[in-house]
């Protein structure tokens, strides 16, 4: 059994908002290496930790975090649409392991993604079906939200579970979001009545809904960059130096600093996408179980035109000696 690790930001805009010439090639060499480093390992199973955006994870049911059995793309912000080509049995199993382990995992027969997950599937494979696939949704942006200690723990108990499961496999392990961002997230508590009811049923939404909807995302976008990133309309600043932090302490496997940010801590330093930083952890965390591992930032931007702390790491267990020791 061999395993990789890779972790990407992602962002609604990327391919509706252009960036300056140089910056846009640049970030399109950086993606490049990511999918030319997928392809090369050519992974058995692609294991992702992804988000949702209040698309197909809404509060009628909300999770702290969910593997999928089974999983179906709503195919937003022109990512495609359509199944996607999860290992049932596998992730059935992953699940008795995980509550076994003593971490409280939901199990989904239909989960809908979004693109915190098909658009770092493209990006890796160039489609949302041509590896198989272990989905692992975090909650990072209904509240109450877990504790970051527990999506450590989470994507430990995964770990431990591939590991033992999967001896012959090659297993990819992605985390998908982050870092520091804040696009305008509405919240259960303040929100109109009709945001409310959309906040709990919003997967009725209409094509044209849900246009409207990514217009308006990408209007927020467009407005955030004409003002430098510097904040406005109730953004806050994108955080280099916080990101920064977050990106050493998961490079070191310093579990310790990571397991003690609070939600408050997150939403003030990195805005209220920030909490998507859990993905990465679990993604680490879950590495972490096969073996001490090195691990390293190829990339990192501050990008306004698309509301995002935009990152690239990678790790392997190669030649590694102390650092990202499992919990």
């Amino acid at each position: 059994m061999t395993a990789s690790l890779q972790c990407l930001s992602h962002t609604p805009v990327m391919n509706s908002v252009l960036l300056r010439p140089e910056m846009e090639k640049e970030v399109r060499t950086a993606l490049l290496g990511v999918r030319n480093r997928a392809e090369s390992f050519a992974p058995d199973l692609i294991v992702l930790f992804g988000p949702d955006h209040f698309n197909g994870v809404l509060y009628d049911m909300m999770p702290p975090y969910c593997i999928g059995a089974r999983a179906q793309s709503m195919g937003d912000y022109g990512t495609a649409a359509g199944p996607l080509p999860v290992a049932t049995q596998l992730a059935m199993r992953c699940v008795q392991s995980v509550l076994d382990d003593g971490v409280d995992v939901a199990v989904s027969h239909r989960l809908r993604v979004d693109h915190g997950f098909t658009q770092t599937l493209e990006l890796l494979t160039g489609a949302i079906d041509r590896s198989l696939i272990l989905p692992v949704f975090v909650n990072c942006i209904a509240k109450p939200m877990s504790p970051v200690r527990r999506v450590h723990a989470l994507g430990t108990a995964i770990g431990r579970f591939l590991k033992r499961e999967c001896p012959d496999k090659r297993i990819l392990i992605v985390g998908s979001g982050g870092l520091s961002h804040d696009p305008p997230v509405p919240d259960l508590e303040t929100a109109s009545e009709p945001t409310r009811t959309n906040l709990r049923d919003g997967r009725r939404r209409t094509a044209d809904e849900q246009r409207a909807h990514e217009a308006r995302v990408v209007a927020a976008a467009r407005a955030f960059a004409a003002g430098d990133g510097n904040g406005g309309g109730g953004i806050m600043p994108l955080n280099p130096e916080w990101d920064r932090r977050v990106l050493d302490w998961l490079c070191a496997g310093d579990f310790a600093s990571l397991d003690a940010l609070s939600d408050a801590e997150i939403s003030s330093q990195g805005g209220s996408g920030a909490h998507e930083i859990r993905t990465w952890v679990g993604a680490f965390a879950c590495f972490a179980a096969f073996g001490p591992y090195v691990a390293e930032v190829d990339y990192y931007r501050a990008i306004p035109d698309w509301i995002a702390g935009f990152a690239i790491a990678h790790g392997n267990h190669a030649a590694a000696t102390v650092l990202g020791s499992p919990a």
